[in-house]
């Protein structure tokens, strides 16, 4: 017989709390479920894990039965008014077309900086040119990269595609990839690049993208190329026939410019350093093409270095012209000698680090030609040297950071010479010092330019030469100063090596005087010629008067003479400063560009002042 259970005791698990007369079930589905005795919660579910699985296993109301299929909404647009947008960057057309003229106003001028261009629509602003566009179009070039909107305002949708289509097919460069890779091996652009010749000029509006008048290349090349058999010209640009010198393409590497590419990305505002010697020899005009299409937001500035190696007129016309295309400064970047244009740079560099304040650093990158003065510029700036610098080409091998200011950082930029025609010959090159006269092979034909563009009486106070001395060409004259300097051979035969690498040096290094006259000059130099003697004057060797000649290669006189300076405000406009010693810095303006901002202060305008 069972026994019963005794009042009083243990309650079996599940039962019915005292009290109360209903039971909760233990059902691994419940989760407010009673656990057994003497079990701890953590080897069963939790309440919320529970449900978590519930909602799982579960189905939408939907798909229940008798639920019904949700339908889709309408969309909802909400209009783009002001009242609902008020804080959004909103334009209308008309503002919009307002806002673009005054930009494309303010990049055209060179002296107008535009501000926080990180807030305005550039995209909406830089549609492109699309008449020109259209043009090269019709002449039957091909469309260049081009926008959405630029594209279908050349060309729309429906003219290709659909029922009212003006053309059979798309216009397409190649329909498989067998035809495209036979354009790119036929094109003479991509052959030329990279065969190291440089006979042609690249142009827009190519099939290949390097240029349009590939046929005009190839005529060129085949032009040169029958001369160079024929023994006509040259291929070396020296004198005499042979094979193309591989120093002759320093400067042209790969490396080079890749550096130079790193200097460009970092930089806010980029300084283009030339010799005063030629400065237009020495301007790489395809960078500057670059960044004005590329990098439209990099400002741009020209200085002008080694003034003390022209005559001081010249400086000033080279000013007075370059001054018209972007800002300019003279400067003669050596501790040895008197500071000039130290102040005027370092007041443009300041401008632009107080107009450009949404930046916590300004980054100034220099570029250009070798041996033009990049890295003496910055050890002018830091008055000691930070950079290592030296009178030959090649110093600098790659990109350095040196701070300034607390927020003005400098970075000096290897030498870099453009592949184009804008390079000239290898004797230009020499001249302008590029190559190290050591690594010619034959640097004596080169001398027969350099006794072209240098004065003769240059020469004789140089090398201490009879005056009543005279040569007929190059060698003859090499085989004088050789003797002259005591560079003999066995046997006592003239080193004209030798004496043409000395020549060269003293040339680069500034120590013979030479420069190229600006084109206002160079007719008043032929008209003062003619009226002498009738014969006309080669413009780089003409001194204008009132400027003496120094042994060093320099020239003695105020840079800053009042009446001719009044002469120039007069031709063309430019205002000039009045001081007798310092030239004033180009003004640097911010533009309206935060037309869509409600700042009263649109244009800020920061004056340089004279003192250091």
């Amino acid at each position: 017989m069972a026994k019963r259970r005794a009042r009083g005791g243990p309650k079996a698990a599940g039962g019915p709390s005292k009290g109360s007369a209903i039971t909760r079930g233990t059902a691994s589905t419940l989760p407010n479920r009673q656990l057994p005795e003497n079990k701890k919660p953590g080897h069963y579910r939790s309440a919320s894990k529970i449900r978590l699985l519930h909602m799982y296993n579960s189905k939408p109301k939907w798909l229940r039965p008798g639920g019904k299929e949700p339908q889709p909404l309408a969309p909802a647009r909400i209009q783009p008014d002001r009242r609902w947008f008020g804080n959004t960057r909103v334009i209308d057309q008309q503002k919009l077309s307002e806002f673009r003229e005054n930009i494309q106003k303010a990049s055209a001028d060179p002296y107008t900086v535009v501000l926080r261009r990180s807030k305005l629509p550039m995209s909406l602003i830089n549609d492109g040119n699309v008449g020109g566009k259209k043009e090269a179009l019709a002449a039957g070039g091909a469309l260049p990269k081009l926008s959405g909107e630029a594209l279908l305002a050349i060309e729309p949708f429906e003219g290709v595609f659909g029922s009212k289509k003006t053309r059979k097919r798309p216009r397409l460069q190649a329909a498989d990839l067998a035809t495209l890779a036979l354009q790119v091996g036929s094109c003479l652009c991509l052959q030329l690049k990279y065969s190291g010749l440089q006979h042609f000029e690249p142009a827009e509006n190519s099939l290949c993208g390097c240029g349009a008048r590939c046929m005009q290349a190839e005529e060129k090349e085949a032009a040169f190329q029958k001369s160079i058999s024929a023994g006509d010209v040259p291929a070396n640009g020296a004198g005499e026939g042979g094979p193309v010198e591989l120093i002759f393409q320093k400067g042209t590497s790969r490396r080079i410019w890749g550096e130079l590419y790193k200097v460009i990305d970092s930089s806010d505002v980029l300084v283009q350093v030339v010799d005063a010697r030629d400065p237009m020899g020495t301007r790489c005009r395809r960078l500057e093409k670059y960044l004005k299409a590329h990098r439209s937001s990099k400002h741009l500035v020209l200085v002008i270095n080694k003034v003390d190696l022209v005559p001081p007129r010249v400086a000033r016309y080279w000013l007075q012209q370059l001054s018209k295309e972007m800002p300019t400064l003279l400067l003669q970047a050596d501790k040895n000698k008197k500071n000039f244009g130290r102040t005027q740079l370092f007041q443009l560099l300041r401008q632009y680090g107080q107009l450009l304040s949404d930046r916590k650093h300004v980054s100034i990158g220099f570029f250009g030609y070798p041996n033009v003065g990049k890295s003496s510029i910055i050890n002018f700036l830091k008055s000691k040297q930070v950079c290592k610098a030296a009178p030959i080409p090649g110093q600098t091998r790659v990109w350095q950071y040196v701070a300034l200011t607390s927020k003005l950082y400098l970075i000096d930029c290897p030498g870099i010479v453009p592949i184009s025609s804008d390079a000239g010959t290898d004797t230009d090159k020499v001249m302008r010092g590029v190559v190290r006269p050591e690594r010619i092979s034959a640097p004596e034909e080169h001398i027969g330019t350099v006794l072209e563009k240098v004065k003769r009486e240059a020469i004789v106070a140089r090398y201490g030469l009879d005056s009543k001395i005279s040569w007929e060409d190059a060698e003859e004259f090499l085989s004088i100063l050789a003797v002259r300097l005591g560079k003999l051979k066995k046997g006592g035969e003239p080193d004209i090596s030798t004496a043409a690498r000395i020549m060269l040096y003293d040339l680069q290094r500034g120590k013979l005087p030479y420069y190229v006259l600006p084109p206002c000059l160079e007719a008043e130099v032929a008209e003062a010629a003619a009226e002498a003697d009738g014969t006309p004057l080669d413009g780089a060797m003409a001194v204008p008067e009132g400027d003496a000649l120094k042994l060093d290669g320099s020239y003695s006189g105020d840079l800053a003479d009042k009446e001719e300076i009044n002469d120039c405000e007069e031709e063309d406009g430019i205002q000039r400063p009045d001081s007798d010693t310092q030239q004033e810095a180009p003004e640097v303006s911010g533009s309206a560009a935060a037309a869509s901002t409600s700042e009263p202060n649109k244009r800020a305008r920061i004056e340089s002042s004279n003192s250091s």
